[in-house]
């Protein structure tokens, strides 16, 4: 079954249309570029308003900027917990902020840059990861923390690994941090 919306120019219930076009938009005191969502009623091509397109340019909107502002997103969140196997609370001891701020920040709400900062560094450093690890270890069951300490030791490794290849290939520095970090 297709989705529909109310036309307000066809007074009826309409099937509807998905486009997407190049916005320009000021978003928190920034200009920002994003791929923004329009639905179009089928039969007379009048802008529909549908409430999940509109959510959907909201988090389109927000990862933009983020991007641009190299600030962390909810999926960089859902990123290191996935890919060290840790829950939300043991995230948020890492960073140093409570378990509602992290549930806030998955749930679409932007971190400051104090904790953004952190976020990245965290999903983008496995020895960072293993640091701040260590400095919570006692808050933590010895299962979770030898779980996440053995896959940041696996992805220093691999990271180890994948740099000698590209300076025994003569991979300049610049390209072969993009190779291992793909």
């Amino acid at each position: 079954m297709e989705s529909q919306e109310y036309c307000f120019t066809c007074h009826k219930d309409v099937n509807y249309v998905i486009t997407e076009e190049e916005t320009v938009v000021e978003y928190r005191g920034e200009v920002v570029k994003y791929k923004e969502l329009e639905a179009r009623c089928a039969c007379c091509h009048s802008p529909l308003e549908v409430d999940k397109i509109w959510d959907e340019n909201l988090a389109r909107l927000k990862k933009a900027f983020c991007l641009q502002k190299h600030r962390a997103c909810a999926e960089d969140i859902n990123q290191i917990r996935r890919e060290y196997s840790i829950s939300e609370a043991t995230l948020a001891l890492m960073i140093g902020c409570g378990i509602a701020t992290i549930k806030r920040y998955v749930a679409g709400e932007l971190p400051s840059k104090v904790y953004s900062d952190k976020i990245l560094q965290i999903k983008n450093n496995p020895a960072f990861f293993l640091t701040t690890l260590m400095g919570i270890k006692d808050k933590l069951s010895k299962v979770q923390y030898n779980k996440a300490e053995k896959i940041a030791h696996d992805r220093m490794r691999t990271l180890f690994s994948c740099i000698t290849e590209c300076t025994v290939l003569e991979i300049p520095k610049k390209k072969a941090l993009d190779v291992c970090f793909a």
